[in-house]
């Protein structure tokens, strides 16, 4: 019986010779070991590696969800005490109407020849930039840039009319309530316009309204460098 065993061994080595030298491969099949059910093979890797990256969707700006439109505007102090202004009035019910209502009869008592038509309209389209950015359709600097632009063309623009007769010490005073105002109006008026709306068509509303103002992009070198402003 041993003599038998010997042989058959000896028979398996000669017909595994016998078909590497005839170029057959012989391949595991599904119950061998190697083989088991769910278990990464070369293929697999090498595909998963050469697969592109999966672009969908917008890439948004981390700095996007700091940005500040009246930064270099109004200082850091002055910004930091409005934020508190706007903080105490955010999500009151009608905070938007009633904070608009107050900033109107500010300036029919205060700045009675400047057209006010157009306040709220400038806080949306410059509202439009930073919600586009944070969305992922444009830069953060550069909604930044431009929703400064809108400001200074509009509400901020105004500040010249309050009491432009007054003595300085008289003026100042309100010239730094309207700022406060304009600033908590600009909050309120940009979280009331958060919505599902997509990115591209955000973008494309604010350019809308920024052209509407006659404004235009300033070319990239003309462009002041606001990233670290939008970072902080």
């Amino acid at each position: 019986m041993k003599r038998i065993a010997k042989l058959s061994v000896g028979a398996c080595a000669l017909l595994a010779v016998a078909a590497c030298d005839s170029g057959t491969v012989i391949k595991a099949d599904s119950s061998t070991p190697t083989a088991q059910s769910g278990e990464a093979t070369l293929a697999t890797v090498r595909e998963n590696m050469e697969a592109p990256a999966d672009t969908r969707g917008p890439s948004i700006d981390p700095a996007a969800a700091n940005i500040d439109p009246f930064s270099g505007i109004y200082s850091t102090k002055q910004r930091e005490a409005f934020e508190a202004n706007y903080e105490d009035m955010a999500g009151a019910d009608d905070a938007v109407t009633a904070s608009l209502e107050e900033t109107n009869e500010f300036l029919s008592n205060e700045a009675s020849t400047v057209d006010t038509s157009g306040y709220r309209n400038g806080l949306e389209c410059a509202a439009r930039f930073d919600l586009a950015s944070k969305k992922g359709a444009i830069p953060a600097h550069e909604a930044q840039a431009r929703a400064k632009e809108v400001l200074m063309t509009t509400s901020v623009s105004y500040e010249g009319f309050v009491r432009p007769d007054a003595s300085e010490d008289q003026r100042e005073p309100l010239v730094e309530e309207y700022r406060g105002q304009t600033y908590r109006n600009y909050m309120l008026v940009r979280d009331e316009m958060k919505s599902d709306k997509e990115a591209d068509a955000l973008l494309a509303e604010a350019e809308a309204c920024y052209a509407a103002l006659g404004l235009e992009p300033v070319q990239p070198e003309q462009v002041e460098d606001t990233a670290a402003d939008a970072e902080g």
